[in-house]
C-alpha cells in the first residue's frame, strides 16, 4: 500500500502500513534513497579569469568604437596614483584603464594561449557608461556628414555642418582625477 487507507498519498515517497483496528497510518521512511539533484556543471569561461578579463578587441567590439578611439578614451580616462587612506600605512596605488597582465593567462584566453592585451571587464562596464563615449560616437557621426557633402560639392549643407560642429567637455574627467582633489585642498 502506497499511501494513507482513505486513498491519499504520502508526500515523499515512503512506506505506510496500517494496522488492524488503528486510526491512523504510521510513516517509515522508503527503502530506496531517492535520487539525489545534480549540481549545475560550470561552464567554460563563464567564471574565474575568463569572465574577469576581457581581450583588447573584444573590449573595442562591446564598446562598438574603432581602436584609435578606444585608445584615445583610455588615454582621457587617465592612468593616475591614487593614496589608499584606509590601509595602515598609507600606500599609493595605480589605478586608470590600461592593459593588465593576468595570473593565469591561458584560462584567461579561454584555453589559447595566443598572445593578447587583457583589460578588466569591470573597467570596460565602467568605460560604456562615459558620456565622453557619446560624444566620440557623435563626432564621428559628424565626420562622415562633412565628408559625404564635401564629395558631393554641397558647399553650403558643409559649411552649416562646420558651423554646428559637435565639441566635448572634459571637467567631469579632470575632476575624477586625484591630483584635482589634492590641488583644491591646498
Amino acid at each position: 500500500m502506497n499511501g494513507f487507507s482513505d486513498g491519499r498519498r504520502v508526500p515523499h515517497g515512503g512506506l505506510v502500513r496500517v494496522f488492524p483496528g488503528a486510526s491512523s497510518a504510521i510513516d517509515f521512511p522508503s527503502i530506496s534513497p531517492q535520487p539525489r539533484k545534480m549540481a549545475r556543471l560550470k561552464q567554460k569561461g563563464k567564471a574565474g579569469a575568463a569572465k574577469a578579463y576581457v581581450t583588447r578587441s573584444a573590449a573595442v567590439k562591446k564598446l562598438q568604437i574603432s581602436l584609435a578611439d578606444f585608445r584615445r578614451l583610455c588615454i582621457l580616462k587617465g592612468a593616475r596614483f591614487c593614496v589608499s587612506e584606509n590601509s595602515r600605512p598609507p600606500t599609493l596605488r595605480y589605478t586608470g584603464i590600461f592593459p593588465r597582465e593576468p595570473r593565469h593567462r591561458k584560462k584567461a584566453n579561454k584555453g589559447s594561449s595566443a598572445p593578447a592585451s587583457f583589460y578588466y571587464a569591470k573597467d570596460i562596464a565602467y568605460l560604456a557608461h562615459e558620456p565622453v563615449l557619446r560624444k566620440l560616437r557623435e563626432h564621428k557621426a559628424f565626420a562622415k556628414k562633412l565628408s559625404r557633402a564635401i564629395g558631393r560639392g554641397e558647399w553650403s549643407t558643409a559649411k552649416s555642418l562646420d558651423d554646428h560642429k559637435p565639441t566635448y567637455r572634459l571637467d567631469h574627467i579632470i575632476k575624477e582625477r586625484q591630483v584635482f582633489c589634492s590641488c583644491i585642498r591646498a
